[in-house]
């Protein structure tokens, strides 16, 4: 059994442990279908020691070749079945996923090939990070309902999957 000195933690308790907690908020009320949805992520460093992270700067010719900023946190969206809602090749860019997770008309022939460059980043022990996204414009969202949302981040040191809690958003009708 291996110990990490000055923690009393064993490996596995040591990874079972993450660094981050994430958090997303919401505006009260409906969203009127193609409207913004305007939603707040959190990212804090709940360790003693700093995080690094890399801040991804990406170009892709479906959006018209202008610099995007890859999101620390990812959005999960579902419908009210469950079932996920496809990405929008924006939400698949600022996201950091590949074409395959791209709603299949939104994509076309062209995948979403991107390059670009990136910096490193440091979150000190209690900072917290914090981004924007718009459910509208990175998600194909085509019809009425209650949605639910969820933040996400892979943790680098415990390798898990941070979770926010779950937070509804309902859709109506644009009129």
């Amino acid at each position: 059994m291996l110990v990490f000195p000055g923690t009393g933690l064993t490996q596995d308790e040591a990874r079972a442990k993450a660094s981050v907690s994430v958090a997303l908020s919401t505006r009260p009320g409906q969203v009127k279908l193609g409207a913004p949805a305007p939603v707040k992520l959190t990212m804090t460093n709940t360790s003693d020691h700093d995080l690094r992270f890399s801040v991804h700067y990406v170009m892709c010719p479906p959006l018209i070749n202008s610099y995007v900023t890859v999101r620390q946190v990812r959005i999960q969206l579902s419908d009210e079945e469950g079932n996920p809602v496809p990405l929008t090749v924006y939400g698949a860019v600022v996201q950091g996923r590949s074409g395959a997770d791209v709603e299949q008309s939104e994509k076309g022939k062209r995948g979403v090939g991107c390059g670009g460059r990136y910096l490193l980043d440091i979150l000190k022990p209690g900072e917290t990070l914090r981004e924007e996204a718009d459910l509208s414009k990175e998600f194909a969202i085509k019809r009425p309902g209650t949605y639910t949302v969820r933040a996400q981040k892979l943790d680098q040191e415990s390798k898990t999957s941070v979770k926010s809690d779950a937070v509804t958003v309902t859709f109506s009708a644009a009129q």
